[in-house]
């Protein structure tokens, strides 16, 4: 058989080859699996799963104890305590005080857009014109409370001085005004945690409304949500001071003494789960309002995207 004869045989075969690729059925294709639908989440199933889940986590990492809320449909799921909040003392979800940290800095931010609806300050005005004093700035761009709220102020983040012990004076304005953090990015442009930022716009709350910010927290935000077991005070009150749970570096270690936040606005609310819950539930529109619905949708909404003040009301403090 010549060569040719060899390429006309070979193409003739991956003819027949394609020809009978072609023809034969092609395989089933897998029935679509279609997920379950979601179980509904309830008081029960929720439980349910902290009992299976919590003991063992909080032993696997050494933790003394938790405090769970959970809302979910307009309402509280279910409060729950685990381990323990001091030798002998099992964690009491209404009345065992945790130290929620950065969760603070949404109260903080809550106060600030009732001073926003009442008219009092402007998002995007430059902060100078509430301040005392000067900020300093790589940047000659306006730095505004959209920017401090969003973390897009530009601040370099520092941990140095950001928690103190008993006995060291908490003095927000020396915290903000003495060697602030340097402003690494121009303001708007680059998304970068801050407490810095956050605690300065907690100390615009204390200019604008002429009371502490500790004072003015109590009355615009605690008070009216019926938030008794909570506050931003350090020390706490003697009511309270007894019930906070002991910090640990882990659970078999000593108890650590009450941390002191720095800058206060950022990270220093103690409050109990029964009393998150109920926060939670204003934040989403339930029960209590502290912002109108317009302000809380401007609050949650992204820093690009500018919407018109809410309605004035009347100041709050």
């Amino acid at each position: 058989m010549t060569a040719r004869h060899l390429a006309a045989a070979a193409a003739l075969a991956a003819v027949a080859v394609l020809a009978t690729a072609c023809g034969s059925a092609a395989p089933a294709a897998p029935d679509p699996h279609v997920p379950d639908a979601p179980e509904a989440l309830t008081a029960a199933n929720v439980d349910a799963w902290l009992d299976e889940t919590l003991p063992g986590m909080l032993e696997a990492e050494g933790i003394a104890g938790a405090s769970v809320a959970v809302v979910g449909g307009g309402e509280v799921l279910t409060t729950r305590g685990f381990g323990t909040a001091a030798p002998g003392t099992p964690v009491d979800p209404a009345d065992t005080l945790f130290r929620p940290g950065s969760i603070s800095k949404v109260f903080t931010a809550t106060a600030v857009m009732q001073l926003v609806e009442a008219g009092e300050l402007d998002l995007d005005a430059d902060v100078a014109a509430y301040l005392d004093f000067e900020i300093e700035r790589n940047y000659p761009d306006d730095l505004t409370l959209r920017h401090l709220l969003s973390h897009t102020a530009g601040f370099e983040e520092r941990v140095a001085g950001l928690i103190g012990l008993d006995g060291e004076e908490v003095d927000l304005r020396a915290a903000l005004a003495t060697d602030p953090p340097e402003q690494v990015f121009r303001p708007g442009t680059t998304p970068s945690y801050s407490n810095y930022g956050n605690a300065l716009a907690g100390y615009i709350v204390e200019r604008v409304s002429g009371v502490p910010f500790e004072e003015y927290i109590e009355a615009n935000l605690l008070q009216p949500l019926g938030m008794d077991s909570s506050s931003f005070r350090q020390p706490l009150p003697a009511d309270l001071a007894g019930r906070v749970s002991e910090g640990y570096d882990d659970a078999g270690g000593p108890a650590q003494p009450f941390e002191y936040v720095g800058t206060p606005p950022a990270g220093a609310l103690s409050a109990t789960a029964d009393d998150m819950a109920k926060f939670m539930l204003s934040q989403l529109g339930v029960g209590t309002q502290l912002l109108e619905a317009a302000t809380r949708e401007q609050m949650f909404s992204p820093p690009s995207k500018r919407t018109a003040s809410a309605p004035s009301l009347k100041r709050r403090a």
